[in-house]
C-alpha cells in the first residue's frame, strides 16, 4: 500500500473497490474477495472492468463487445 499511496489516495481507492461489490474489508482490515472467480480486464473504449466470471457472463459480454470469440485468455489464479 505504500507504493500505491504515492500514486493515488488510498482511502477513496479502497472505498471504490468495496463499492463494486466484489470485495469487502474483514475484521482484520484486510481486503477480501466476495466472488469465486473474480476477473479484471482492460476493454478498449471502456477501460478496466471487473466481475465474477464463474458462469462466463463477463467473457460472453466481452465477446459481444469485441465481436469475436475469445480463444487464448490468460488465467492467473491467486491462492
Amino acid at each position: 500500500m505504500e507504493k500505491i499511496g504515492k500514486l493515488v489516495e488510498v482511502d477513496p481507492f479502497v472505498e471504490g473497490l468495496v463499492a463494486t461489490g466484489l470485495v469487502y474489508i474483514d475484521s482484520c482490515k484486510e481486503l477480501r474477495l466476495l466472488t469465486e472467480n473474480c476477473q479484471c480486464m482492460s476493454v478498449p473504449g471502456v477501460g478496466f472492468v471487473g466481475a465474477d466470471n464463474k458462469t462466463g457472463k463477463l467473457t460472453r459480454w466481452l465477446e459481444r463487445r469485441l465481436g469475436k470469440k475469445i480463444e487464448n485468455v490468460l488465467h492467473v489464479k491467486f491462492k
